[in-house]
């Protein structure tokens, strides 16, 4: 159902199975796996080359800002907040002098 349909006013997620006979039945939990977008795999590919034509080499923050700004063609800020999001989602790791790489088995099934 769309919200045209409801006047635009916000539909709770929701769904159903079709039991026997054809019958629909309410999930009543509604279970959903997150999706990423294509933006979100474009910024993971580009940091990952990064990583891969530098030998996984660890670098600051700055300096991993630095790189990535002509690379994915964002500003500073946002920048920053993909840096984040990378880290926060385990596509980039930050070692205990803070330094950024890919996860070793990241880079080892990336780099052949």
């Amino acid at each position: 159902m769309s919200q045209t349909e409801t006047r635009n006013a916000p539909v709770p997620d929701w769904g159903f199975t079709v039991g026997e006979g054809g019958v629909p039945s309410v999930i009543e939990e509604m279970q959903t796996v997150p999706r990423e977008t294509p933006q979100y795999i474009r910024k993971v590919k580009i940091t990952n080359d990064f990583f891969i034509e530098t030998g996984n080499k660890p670098i600051s923050y700055i300096e991993l800002v630095k790189e990535l700004i002509p690379r994915l063609g964002l500003k500073d800020s946002s920048v920053r907040k993909t840096i984040s999001e990378l880290l926060e989602k385990g596509n980039i790791i930050k070692d205990k002098n803070s330094l950024y790489s890919l996860k070793e088995e990241d880079y080892n099934r990336f780099k052949s």
